[in-house]
């Protein structure tokens, strides 16, 4: 069983995920950042720990809030 450790910031959102083999977290698979601007979640930037792959998400937003594209990299 994987084994996740989750970093928020002072609003509850989620800003940093690491994914590990298991609780005694010997070998790390992923590094997950997360970025707002304001209160929406702007990108999303996966780190694949065994060769450095970086995998990125960019979510856009109207005027309103809405999200209207998201955008893989």
């Amino acid at each position: 069983n994987r084994f996740k450790e989750i970093t928020y910031d002072v609003n509850g959102n989620i800003t940093n995920m690491e994914i590990w083999d298991s609780s005694a977290k010997a070998t790390q698979y992923f590094n997950v950042d997360y970025n707002y601007t304001g209160d929406n979640l702007t990108n999303i930037e996966t780190t694949r720990i065994s060769d450095s792959f970086v995998f990125n998400k960019n979510l856009t937003y109207d005027g309103s809030n809405n999200l209207i594209e998201i955008e893989i990299i």
